[in-house]
């Protein structure tokens, strides 16, 4: 088996940043507990992590320090094509027309004064950026003044700020050919902190819900086509928010369009291994010492789990209901 190489610093490299390794050690730990690859890694790991990983997948990672890997979250063959694929300015112009979309693509400041000049409250998502990253509310000029230039050399979407009331995301999977669907959960700032993933990917919507969401998903079919026309045939997300505008529940179908694998992603692996009724991977802003996360680990029962290492940047965490 060829080794692989957690590339999760993808988002970065194609808003043409450096990569780095930082966003790769956060993550890069997911993978020994869904692939039997070889895994090139950025740092070692304990061997009671190992043991642990091995206890509750039945294999040892085979974890290698030098050489190269292919490349696992995200393809970067073509740079170009994955940037337009994956940006935030793509997937709003693919949605207006389809949806009605308020705002625009704005390609300076000045595009911008106009939207704010009309009133309200407004957010600016840079094309590039991951899970929240890249977006800036604005309520006045002065906060246009704290945008930096660059964010605007892609283009840079413009919306009303919505009041947002819940999320979701439909998940391509090409191998199944077909789109499941989980909760998310994300923080103050638009980053994410959760998945929720109901009845296996179909989770149940209110007739309010339904009614809100109108032909999102023979439009999301219509995209997967899109996708296929233009030679991307991995997985890919869509992220999408329910709101409250007057009283009534209405749907924004598209904050961005992930093409590569996702926290959505990695969910669905796990609950393959046991169907559960409802599971949840969480992300917490805790670091744990090697004492605290044995304690953690020996605190949970049946197929609940900590999926990080000691000294992880974040905790990771897997936890299932009950299984069918």
């Amino acid at each position: 088996m060829k080794p692989i190489l957690v590339n999760t610093d993808y988002d970065d490299v194609l808003a043409g940043g450096k990569p780095q390794a930082s966003r790769i050690l956060a993550l890069e730990f997911l993978a020994f507990w869904l692939v039997k690859n070889p895994v090139r890694v950025h740092r070692q790991y304990p061997a009671e992590y190992l043991d642990y990983i091995q206890q509750h997948t039945g294999h040892r990672p085979d974890l290698r320090q030098q050489g190269s890997g292919e490349n696992w979250w995200g393809p970067l063959k073509e740079i170009e094509f994955e940037r337009r694929l994956n940006s935030k300015v793509g997937s709003f112009q693919w949605w207006q027309p389809r949806w009605n979309l308020a705002g625009k693509v704005c390609h300076n400041s000045d595009d911008v004064k106009e939207l704010l000049s009309s009133g309200g409250e407004w957010i600016l998502k840079r094309a590039q950026g991951m899970s929240g990253r890249g977006n800036r509310v604005l309520r006045s000029l002065e906060d246009l003044t704290k945008i930096p230039a660059d964010w605007f050399e892609y283009g840079a979407v413009v919306e009303p700020l919505r009041d947002r009331v819940s999320d979701l995301s439909a998940l391509w999977l090409p191998a199944e050919d077909k789109f499941i669907f989980y909760r998310n959960e994300i923080d103050d700032k638009f980053q994410w902190r959760a998945v929720v993933l109901e009845n296996g990917g179909a989770p149940t919507f209110s007739a309010e819900e339904l009614s809100a969401m109108g032909e999102w998903q023979k439009k999301l079919a219509e995209l997967a086509a899109t996708m296929r026309a233009n030679d991307y045939h991995g997985p890919f997300s869509v992220d999408a928010f329910f709101y409250h505008e007057g009283g009534v529940l209405k749907f924004h179908p598209c904050s961005e369009i992930n093409a590569r694998k996702t926290m959505g992603w990695i969910a669905y692996q796990f609950f393959l291994r046991n169907s559960p009724s409802q599971a949840r991977l969480s992300l917490l802003p805790k670091k744990l010492t090697p004492e605290q996360w044995t304690k953690e680990c020996n605190s949970l029962a049946g197929a609940n789990l900590i999926l990080s290492p000691p000294d992880a940047p974040f905790m990771w965490c897997w936890k299932e209901t009950t299984s069918r």
